[in-house]
Order: structure tokens, then C-alpha cells, then sequence
């Protein structure tokens, strides 16, 4: 994997006001060609490499180029983290997942469960799980604007990164793929008990209250719909909500610490219309 444009947020063209370029000493449409003739120059350049090249992007692909790029990411900031004054909704999931790879190595989620709540919460989304590994063999497990701000300071339980993490890739990589991989993200869940789902505490003078289970329903490319959990705490949750794309009737499911786990459309459900 290759992050070509690394600073060209969303593939974007830097303005250039120079008379003797070859273009007009303003922004305007040639920025756009001259952008598209590099990405065809990285193309070129690996298929005669005859190399598999993986084409990648800091932050959210423009989508004139998402044809042109593999990979991107996508920096969250979850329910309930209030110190970076805003609110994230994952629009670009919602609207291009299926056409361009998304990974959550980087992004924001509050301490000291940074780690753990970041990877639950791009699970759910449909990201590649991902973080930063310092040479110790330990994830940077604190909140910064840059994940690797504090390269030493580890304020969360390793054990449990990793066994979340272990939970996510496994799910992802199985009954999960059809949809966190392949599949389009739908409007989400009302869960009937919401407000016991949050989890409260407090660090370093800031209160926090998170979803304890991050939850988002997705449908396959053969209409299969699924509700998609994970579980960041270390207690067992459960999870009730009622919705027709899932089930007639209302559906608990218990959602194990530091696991996940994905509530397919019942067959019983599903019609020919339902089908892509």
C-alpha cells in the first residue's frame, strides 16, 4: 500500500497562481485534469511495475477519483466525546462504502478507553480496523489529535485492545464480510433501551457517557439485512430493539464483553423484492 497523497486531503489539487505552468494562474478546472492525469500516472507506472499496488488516500476520497483510488480513511469521533466540539455522522460510509475501502487507524475516541472505543466504533461502521503499534508491540492507546502524539503513554489495558480487535478482524473477515466489506449501510436502530446501553465516567475532570454497544444495520448485495454490534466494555450488554427489516417482533440479544456480534435478517422475512 502506497499513500501517494499524503496532505492532499480528499485528493484535492493545491491552487497555483504562477503565469507560466501551462494552466491558469487561478484555481479552476484544470486542477481537476491535472489530478486525474497523476492518478492515471500511478496507475500506468504500477501496472508495468506488475506489482499489486494498493492506491491510498489521507481522509475521504473526492468522488470524481474514487475510481482511481483504493483506500482512505475516515477519522471518527464517537457518541459522547465532546472534547474536539463537534459532532461526527458517518455521511461517507452511508454513501460510497461500497465503492472505495475505508480504514480507522487513525481518528479520535475519549480516554481512558480510547483504543477500545475507536476500534468497536469503525467495526460497526464498516472500516478495516487498524491503530498505531509503537516498537514495544503496544497500541497507542491515548486520545491526541495525531495518534501517535503519545507515543509512550499507555493508559489502557492492552489485553483488552487486542482481544477486541481479535473479535473485530475475525467477524470482518467472516460472517461479518457480506457486509462490513461488500455491504451498504441503511438508517440505523432505535435500541428500546438506550439510555441503559450508556456507559459513565469520568477522567482527567471531563464526564463521559458513551454507548457501551455501537450498533449499525447494513444490507448485503443479496438483499440480506443485519444488524452489526460490538461490545467495547468489559461487562455483557444487552441489546433490544425492534425493527421490522429484522425481525416481526421485538429481538434481545446479549452482546459479550469486548466481542461482537452481527443479528442477520430472519429468512422468514425476506421476499424476491427483497433481492438487489
Amino acid at each position: 500500500m502506497i499513500q501517494f497523497l499524503d496532505q492532499n486531503v480528499g485528493c484535492s489539487t493545491f491552487p497555483c497562481y504562477a503565469a507560466s505552468h501551462g494552466h491558469d494562474p487561478m484555481p479552476g478546472l484544470w486542477m481537476t485534469e491535472e489530478m486525474q492525469k497523476l492518478l492515471a500516472m500511478f496507475i500506468r507506472v504500477g501496472e508495468e511495475s506488475k506489482r499489486k499496488i494498493v492506491r491510498a488516500l489521507e481522509q475521504p476520497c473526492c468522488e470524481v477519483f474514487i475510481p482511481s483510488i483504493h483506500l482512505c480513511d475516515v477519522r471518527i469521533a464517537p457518541p459522547g466525546h465532546p472534547n474536539w466540539k463537534r459532532l461526527f455522522f458517518p455521511l461517507y460510509h452511508y454513501l460510497y462504502h461500497e465503492y472505495i475501502l475505508l480504514q480507522g487507524a487513525f481518528g479520535n475516541a475519549p480516554d481512558p478507553y480510547h483504543a477500545q472505543i475507536k476500534c468497536a466504533y469503525n467495526f460497526v461502521l464498516g472500516d478495516m480496523i487498524g491503530g498505531v503499534i509503537t516498537d514495544t508491540g503496544d497500541f497507542v492507546s491515548s486520545d491526541a489529535l495525531q495518534p501517535w502524539g503519545l507515543w509512550n503513554q499507555k493508559i489502557s489495558s492492552q489485553r483488552q485492545i487486542f482481544e477486541l480487535m481479535r473479535h473485530a478482524a475475525a467477524l470482518r473477515r467472516e460472517s461479518g464480510e457480506k457486509y462490513l466489506v461488500y455491504g451498504q449501510m441503511q438508517h440505523p436502530l432505535n435500541p428500546e433501551n438506550a439510555a441503559d446501553l450508556l456507559e459513565e465516567w469520568e477522567y482527567d475532570g471531563t464526564v463521559y457517557q458513551v454507548p457501551a454497544v455501537f450498533h449499525t444495520v447494513w444490507k448485503a448485495q443479496d438483499g440480506q439485512m443485519a444488524v452489526v454490534c460490538m461490545n467495547w466494555t468489559t461487562k455483557d450488554r444487552l441489546l433490544c430493539f425492534q425493527d421490522k427489516r429484522i425481525a416481526k417482533e421485538s429481538v434481545t440479544v446479549c452482546v459479550k464483553a469486548l466481542q461482537g456480534i452481527i443479528v442477520e435478517q430472519s429468512t422468514e422475512e425476506r421476499t424476491d423484492k427483497d433481492a438487489v
